[in-house]
């Protein structure tokens, strides 16, 4: 049912945009020329769906899936990963295009939705491996966790609007484990540093300073750890990094 959920909200953001676009365009059109009604109209007696307002409910829906314990779901707390897929990238993909109103509260629930299913996630690998050394601890959640680090990533490499998008990255890694964020400078350092010239490392390069500059402003605390990772982004070939 939740696959089916977030299909349908995926359909919603995806007619929505083309929405925007074609009422875009009729406004392109010269004063004075017929335009159809919109079979979405309002005509009075009926009101139309509209999601840019719907949204919010939807994603209190997810919000709210989310912050259960996964022991009140899954026999002895053992999450699903695949469960928390489902809205994590959802979350992260409306972060990166950001339909929403600049003013609007959708990105604090996508932050929340998304940090939810990190610490869900981290529990459920530390449950699974809490007989083990501290080691495979780590490497249980690290490997739990790549497929959403390797999503942020990229979207750092497409997202044109890196400044709200830095800011909301800095959110998740200030109230996630740490294992997310050292996963994380870990991802983007490995892909700058194997850089091939291509534009994709440029832009990422590019997003990926302004990200570190606002994360070590708003939580300097936060980044310390990590100062050994990031000081190897000095030897890389890209200035905008640098």
């Amino acid at each position: 049912m939740l696959y089916f959920f977030q299909v349908f909200c995926q359909k919603m953001e995806q007619k929505s945009k083309e929405n925007d676009f074609q009422s875009g365009a009729a406004k392109s059109v010269k004063k004075g020329a017929k335009s159809k009604k919109s079979a979405l109209a309002d005509d009075g007696d009926n009101h139309t769906f509209d999601w840019q307002y719907e949204r919010k409910y939807y994603l209190n829906i997810l919000e709210k899936i989310a912050a259960i314990e996964s022991i009140n779901i899954w026999e002895m707390g053992v999450a699903q990963e695949n469960f928390y897929l489902t809205m994590w990238k959802f979350a992260i993909h409306l972060l990166e295009i950001r339909p929403f109103e600049a003013n609007s509260n959708t990105s604090n629930q996508c932050v929340s939705i998304i940090t939810s299913c990190i610490q869900k996630l981290h529990s459920s690998s530390s449950f699974e491996t809490s007989g083990k050394i501290k080691s495979s601890k780590s490497n249980s959640s690290r490997s739990c966790l790549s497929p959403m680090v390797a999503a942020m990533v990229s979207s750092m490499t497409q997202t044109e609007k890196i400044t709200p998008f830095s800011r909301d990255i800095v959110s998740i890694c200030v109230q996630s484990p740490s294992v997310f964020t050292s996963s994380l400078l870990t991802d983007i350092c490995n892909f700058i540093l194997t850089d091939n010239g291509s534009s994709t490392v440029k832009t990422l390069a590019k997003n990926a300073g302004e990200f570190l500059v606002t994360l070590a402003e708003l939580s300097a605390e936060t980044v310390a750890p990590y100062m050994s990772l990031i000081i190897e982004l000095i030897d890389c070939d890209e200035y905008l990094i640098r």
